[in-house]
Order: C-alpha cells, then structure tokens, then sequence
C-alpha cells in the first residue's frame, strides 16, 4: 500500500502516487500463481472478491 498517496477515496497526491508505481511497480499480469504477465498477484484470490468459488478469507 502506498502511504504517500493521499487521502484513499477523499484525494491524492499524483507524484507520490508516481513515485511508489516507480519504485515498486503494479500488478500487471494473471491471478495468483499464473504466471501470467509482467508481475502476476502475489496473493492467492479469497471468496470475498469472486463469485463464490473460493473459501473465505482466513483471518490469521
């Protein structure tokens, strides 16, 4: 998460915002585990953001 970014939905800061894509890069490519595109997510999907297809999200 960038910390530097702003406000979330209330506002923003474009050049922080920059800055943290350029130092750490974006997700640019498949689900988890894909190997699909660039930087596929590093995180396995949870049922909270698909339909119902996946076991909830274990709070650990």
């Amino acid at each position: 998460c960038c910390k530097t970014c702003g406000f979330g939905c209330n506002g923003g800061f474009p050049q922080g915002a920059w800055s943290y894509f350029k130092k750490t890069g974006l997700v640019t490519g498949g689900n988890y585990n894909s190997n699909e595109g660039c930087r596929p997510y590093s995180i396995a999907a949870c049922d909270h953001h698909v339909n119902k297809t996946l076991p909830p999200v274990s709070l650990k």
